[in-house]
């Protein structure tokens, strides 16, 4: 049902940085994130990408830096159709 429609993979997560202003731990709530979007094509969609974001940036924090830490924490990731969820992604452990 999707073919020919553009896909968009969108991450929700947290991110906590340790050396935000005065030194103190802060946390970014509640984030989204399009991380890439392919278009459905004989019933595939490819996205190739990376993660590389400060989202605390406006809470005073440096995020990914030499000796800092940086945790996030996923609370969900699929792949949207506008704004429907299409499919929701998951891990997989065999």
């Amino acid at each position: 049902a999707c073919e020919g429609e553009t896909l968009d993979f969108v991450v929700k997560y947290q991110q906590t940085n340790d050396d935000c202003t005065g030194g103190v731990s802060c946390t970014a709530q509640n984030t989204e994130l399009i991380l890439g979007s392919c278009m459905v094509t004989s019933g595939t969609c490819s996205i190739n990408s990376t993660f590389n974001a400060d989202t605390t940036a406006n809470l005073g924090g440096p995020a990914f830096q030499p000796g800092l830490e940086t945790s996030l924490s996923l609370d969900g990731c699929g792949l949207f159709l506008g704004s429907e969820l299409a499919f929701r992604c998951g891990l997989y452990l065999p």
